[in-house]
């Protein structure tokens, strides 16, 4: 389904899936002596549950 975005244009519903609570995350500790790898680990090195992307 194409939603009509007032600024963006035409979105894939997709872009507006609720995938649950967000505080349920389990993410890496910020105080951790590590922390700096770790988050770097956690935001791009994990699996995108919507498949790959392609960048335009």
């Amino acid at each position: 389904m194409i939603i009509d975005h007032p600024l963006l244009g035409p979105r894939d519903a997709m872009e507006f899936t609720f995938l649950g609570d967000a505080s349920l995350i389990e993410r890496p500790d910020w105080q951790d002596e590590n922390a700096a790898s770790t988050f770097y680990e956690y935001l791009y090195l994990r699996d995108n549950r919507a498949g790959d992307i392609r960048e335009l």
